[in-house]
This record gives structure tokens, sequence and C-alpha cells, in this order.
């Protein structure tokens, strides 16, 4: 049996077409907090959209709706209308945006409309935090460039499991030194090998592996032995760098969400001692 690879790319290709919609479909769940947006889509496409003659059942889908809508919109979770419109009446008597309301993350408590202290880290660990996160991004670089210049391919001898390199320029022995980076001996390329006696040892390896070397040096077996381990270490460098990604995307939001969470406390505090009839509600002391 033989395959058709022209249906198989246009079949790729038409799979790789789905991939967006699907990551629109996430994105859209994750920041509406909720799947009822998209399952109301669902079910007008399947029963239509006729009028639900309940009038309790259609306030609450409206109700819902417009919740999900404000959700997505604004990036918050309030549970309830009710708690929607006292988090924008809020907003407008203390002249502070939704968007920088949502800057401050869970730090901003939605039911007493405060940013609680009592659960707000440190100026200390804020810095220390930020440290981290430009560390988790020069790793990053670090791994990407690393994956970009690899050219040796780490392979192993068979019998004594003994690591070695392999690249164009020929076989070199390979040993890690801290902080697990490899130091590469001398090359055993092919034309080395033609001016070596039998028996001979040479670039660091045993007579063994010599032998071995010079007769799988230059082989199709051999070449595609280094190219296959060479594109895994380069996959693998890659899934280390998206891990490294993560981590700094997480840590640079926290980091970000704490000093607006703090920027606005302090703000809305120095408000309140400056016009203190105002009636601002500010942060939660903590107990």
């Amino acid at each position: 049996m033989t395959f058709d690879v022209d249906s198989f790319v246009s079949s790729g290709k038409h799979a790789a077409a789905v991939i967006p919609v699907l990551i629109a479909f996430g994105y859209a769940f994750l920041r509406a907090g909720s799947a009822f947006p998209l399952l109301a889509r669902a079910w007008r496409l399947v029963a239509g959209t006729s009028p639900i003659s309940n009038e309790r059942i259609a306030a609450y889908l409206r109700d819902q709706r417009d919740l999900s809508s404000f959700q997505f919109h604004s990036g918050l979770r309030p549970h309830s209308l009710r708690q929607t419109t006292q988090l924008i009446d809020w907003s407008d008597a203390n002249d502070v945006s939704i968007e920088r309301i949502s800057k401050c993350g869970a730090y901003f408590d939605l039911r007493s409309l405060m940013i609680n202290e009592a659960v707000l880290p440190s100026k200390g660990r804020t810095r220390l935090a930020g440290v981290a996160t430009l560390v988790l991004l020069a790793s990053t670089g670090g791994l990407l460039y690393g994956a970009a210049m690899m050219k040796y391919a780490y392979l192993s001898f068979r019998d004594d499991g003994r690591h070695f390199a392999i690249a164009d320029d020929g076989a070199r022995t390979l040993r890690w030194t801290l902080p697990a980076l490899p130091a590469y001996g001398p090359a055993l390329d092919k034309a080395r090998c033609d001016t070596l006696s039998a028996g001979a040892a040479a670039a660091g390896f045993s007579v063994e592996q010599t032998s071995v070397l010079c007769k799988a040096l230059g082989t199709p077996e051999l070449d595609k032995m280094a190219t296959e381990n060479l594109r895994a270490q380069r996959l693998f460098v890659l899934f280390l760098a998206a891990l490294v990604v993560g981590l700094f995307w997480s840590c640079g939001a926290w980091v970000n969400k704490t000093r607006a969470a703090r920027t606005l406390s302090e703000e809305l505090r120095e408000r309140r001692s400056t016009n203190s009839g105002a009636g601002l509600a500010t942060t939660a002391d903590p107990t």
C-alpha cells in the first residue's frame, strides 16, 4: 500500500486552519470566566432564535449574557450584575478606571471594593520577584541562543556508554563541567583516520573507539543518527525555553499586579487623608 503525500499534506493544512479557531474559543472561555456565551451561541444554532416565553428565564439569560460580556471586556470576575453595578459606581465615584482595577488582580476585593493589604506582598518580596523575572528572561534568551547555535550531536558508544560529540568537523570526546557546560576534546575526522596506523588511538578515544569511529565517519547511517539526535536536542532545549517563558510570564504578571495594587492603595489612602469627608473606600486594614 502506498501513501498519497499530496492528500496528507492537504489534510494537514486543513487541520492547521482549525487551530486558530480553537485558540479563539479557548481565549474567550478563559477571559469571560464562563462557558455561557459559547453554550448560548451553540443553543441558538440548534434551537433557533425564537423568544423565550417565561420572563424570569429570559431575564436570567439576559443577565448572564451581560455579566459574561462585562467579564470578557474587563477581565474582572464579579459574581452578579448587582456586584458589577456596584463596582462601576465605585469606579466612577473614585475616578479609578475599570482597567486599572483589573490590573490589581485578586488583590482588589470585589465584595468590599477595597485593596486587601493583608495579602499584599511586601516591597522586598516584590523586588526579589522582579529580579527573578529578569533572570528568567535572560535564561530564555540563553536557551534560544543555545538552540540556534547548537552544532554538536551527543551520541554514546554501545559497549561502554561513553558519550561523545559529533559534527561536520568530526567526532570529539565530551565531558561536562559546571555549570552543566560541555567541554570538547580535539576532533577526529576522516582525514585524520586515513593517516592512523592499525591499532592506534587518537583524539582522546581508546583504540577500540577510534576504530569504530573511523569506520563510521562519513557513512549515511552515522550522518542520519547525528542529524536526528541534533534535532531532538534542539527540540528539548526549545521545550525548556517554553517552560521558562511560562515562568517568566507568570512571575512578571504577579509583579505587575502587586505593584498596581500597591500604587492604587497608596493613591487612595493619600486622597482619603487630604479629603476625609469624601468617604473614599481605600484599603482593608490588615488584621
